[in-house]
């Protein structure tokens, strides 16, 4: 779709170089709007910032978020899960070993 194709046309510029050339900024602006190429371009950022950071742990023994889920408190687990539903993306409170529906569960106790 037009969609489908301005997304990945600055999705792709931006992480092949580090910028949206004009054709591909007009077409997704012409298809989202000025607001929808914002918030693409922060999701661009945001996901290849967060895998630069994975990647910086490659070869470590252990990886700093191994015991995420272990440390936080019930209430703080509910929150992730909470924050995950805002966002629509459940995978966020599993990438911390937290199981969602036990999370809200707990927090609808409260």
């Amino acid at each position: 779709t037009g969609r489908a194709a301005a997304v990945h046309g600055v999705a792709s510029e931006l992480l092949r170089k580090g910028r949206v050339g004009a054709d591909a900024y007009s077409a997704a602006e012409a298809t989202l709007g000025p607001d929808g190429v914002a918030a693409l371009v922060a999701l661009v950022a945001h996901e290849s910032g967060l895998a630069l950071a994975t990647n910086a742990f490659e070869n470590a023994k252990e990886t700093p978020w191994d015991a995420d889920a272990a440390l936080l408190t019930d209430a703080e687990l509910a929150s992730l899960v909470a924050a995950a539903n805002a966002r629509g993306d459940a995978d966020t409170c599993l990438e911390h070993g937290c199981d969602p529906a036990e999370a809200r569960k707990s927090a609808a106790a409260r």
